[in-house]
């Protein structure tokens, strides 16, 4: 019949072993540069290589090391469900985390002296005073437009005198417009002798 106890013995499923090893991979994503190394030891690869791995004993704790470039940021981790998030892996299976490194950004602030504004190539400058952010490294080239009855004379600050400046730390550059001036001289006609 149907039923029983409850207390019957189960039968136990069959399992099959786990390997010994378990691979572990590290990718890299961002605009920036770093390095990632394992405690335990088994993986020391840079951002320059697309992807690096390691065969990790099973069932073991990975702690994930993240070392951003001077140019960049370590902005976190992403990868195998929530596994990778806070740099701490499980091996009880193969896993892939990804090291997001970021490039550092600066603000570049413009001024003018006089009328006219400033415009930036890259693009990010378009006015008479503001700032924008940068990613480090960028070389960016500033236009001076002058404005109605202004010409440009010169820049000053972190700019070369031809408006080039290189990010890598807080940068400020001022564009200084002079007046037009139009002079005026009096006319004196004298009439011809004929």
């Amino acid at each position: 019949p149907r039923g029983g106890t409850g207390n019957e013995p189960r039968a136990t499923p069959s399992l099959a072993p786990l390997p010994p090893t378990m691979n572990l991979t590290i990718n890299f994503s961002g605009t920036g540069h770093g390095r990632v190394t394992t405690d335990p030891s088994g993986i020391d690869c840079d951002s320059s290589q697309a992807k690096c791995s390691h065969s990790f004993d099973t069932a073991t704790w990975i702690n994930l090391k993240a070392t951003a470039a001077a140019d960049s940021k370590f902005t976190g981790w992403s990868g195998f469900q929530s596994d990778c998030e806070d740099g701490i892996v499980f091996m009880s299976g193969p896993r892939s985390c990804t090291a997001n490194f970021e490039l550092l950004r600066f603000p570049l602030t413009v001024t003018t002296v006089g009328q006219g504004k400033v415009s930036s190539n890259p693009a990010g400058i378009d006015c008479s005073q503001c700032a924008h952010d940068f990613d480090t490294g960028t070389e960016v080239t500033l236009t001076a437009v002058p404005g109605d009855g202004w010409q440009f004379k010169e820049w000053s600050g972190a700019c070369d005198k031809a408006g080039h400046v290189k990010i890598n730390v807080n940068r400020q550059c001022q564009a200084i417009f002079d007046k037009i001036v139009y002079y005026s001289y009096p006319l004196t006609i004298k009439p011809m002798a004929v």
